[in-house]
């Protein structure tokens, strides 16, 4: 977990950092983080995060964005349908159904 320094008490509208679980910004939102709050860790459901900064005010003399970023190993285990794929051993798996294991993680 660290500070991420925005401009304190701007309202969240006109300054944000958003965070979120696919390819763009069309995909589930994770986290908006505003003014000063902290960071927390946030895991994707695939092996993409997206991240937008918006600011609706000239902002400079900041260091800007900084995310450890962690790729986990899934073991390949075998489905209920017989095939062999890739997710975490305590993910839970209705039979048939497909499923994207977590594969990436941001720590802010």
């Amino acid at each position: 977990m660290a500070d991420i320094v925005l401009p304190p008490n701007i309202p969240c509208v006109n300054c944000y950092m958003r965070i979120f679980d696919g390819p763009d910004s069309n995909s589930k939102i994770l986290a908006t983080i505003c003014s000063a709050t902290l960071a927390d860790e946030y895991t994707s459901s695939t092996n993409e995060l997206y991240i937008e900064f918006y600011t609706a005010f000239p902002w400079t003399g900041n260091s800007g964005i900084a995310a450890n970023i962690s790729i986990i190993e899934i073991p390949e285990v075998q489905h209920p349908n017989g095939n062999h794929s890739n997710h975490h051993p305590d993910d839970h798996i209705p039979n048939g159904s497909g499923y994207n294991p977590a594969g990436a993680i941001a720590v802010f």
